[in-house]
């Protein structure tokens, strides 16, 4: 944890004119470290409990509509998790087993899907390319 941190300030510090609120690319970089981190992480075996033997489908439904009502606002894998009703590990176990994808992979791609279709689209010409990506 201690390189983890030492990493980061040295992140901070080799990227002075970057307001950590305005750039786009600190929640990214926050983003993949806690990806890798939890990824890394030992995961412990438990059973399923019956009840909740079924339960992937309706928490990765709910982690799913949580992406799409908030895919323009910044996102991170506890506030996903938090609302599937799942740990972020649980969250990204499940989510990979019924998408084939991490929950960090499905976000880019989908935002990437929305700014094609954005561009396609005939209202394009109202808005620039600039506001389309910081949308």
């Amino acid at each position: 944890m201690q390189a983890l941190f030492c990493t980061l300030r040295q992140i901070y510090a080799q990227s002075p004119g970057v307001h950590p609120h305005g750039d786009l690319i600190i929640p990214l970089i926050r983003e993949i470290f806690s990806y890798q981190l939890l990824s890394a992480w030992p995961k412990r075996d438990t059973p399923v409990p019956h009840a909740t033997r079924y339960a992937p489908a309706r928490t990765v439904r709910a982690a799913l509509d949580y992406i799409e009502a908030h895919l323009s606002a910044p996102l991170t894998l506890a506030d996903i998790a938090a609302a599937a009703g799942l740990s972020v590990r649980s969250l990204q176990d499940k989510f990979r087993q019924a998408v084939g994808q991490t929950p960090v992979q499905y976000i880019i791609d989908s935002r990437l899907r929305r700014v094609h279709q954005d561009l396609l689209s005939d209202n394009n010409a109202m808005h620039s390319i600039a506001e389309i990506a910081v949308r």
